[in-house]
């Protein structure tokens, strides 16, 4: 039972100081382009996974709010970061385009971010690295498994 509290209370502190980490990280570009964090999340979600591309879809993924991400989608349309496009066949779905101006943005996300995780890893060595990736490929599919 012990294990229990320590890992959660851990994780809860990584969690916490993870997200605070990154959006400090991530900061300069959310005032020099006038988006919020999760909003810089969800055009690089969107960049990665084209086929994965409604509001429903960034609600499941990223684990966020329907609110706010309808809120965020109207801003990122508004802002010229986003295209709403019916699908055929279902009139009630929609999905989300990125737009050129979205497109040149999420470059930036994705080194920012890359740097981010650079940092993070600092000062583990090449085969520290590569044992920590091995150590969340086995959590992640254990993860995958109970989730079923």
């Amino acid at each position: 039972m012990a294990d229990i509290i320590k890992y959660r209370r851990r994780g809860a502190m990584f969690v916490n100081n993870l997200t605070a980490a990154y959006n400090h990280a991530m900061s300069p570009l959310c005032e020099e382009v006038h988006l919020k964090v999760h909003q810089l999340n969800m055009l690089q979600f969107l960049e990665e996974n084209p086929e994965t591309n409604t509001a429903k879809d960034i609600c499941r993924c990223l684990w966020m709010k329907p609110g706010l991400v309808s809120m965020s989608v109207d801003e990122l349309v508004e802002m010229g970061y986003l295209v709403r496009e019916s699908v055929s066949g279902d009139r009630r779905k929609v999905r989300l385009t990125l737009t050129e101006k979205a497109k040149k943005l999420t470059g930036r996300i994705l080194q920012m971010q890359s740097e981010f995780i650079d940092r993070a890893k600092q000062g583990l060595t090449d085969q520290e690295k590569d044992q920590l990736e091995g150590f969340f490929d086995v959590i992640f599919d254990n993860i995958d498994q109970m989730s079923r």
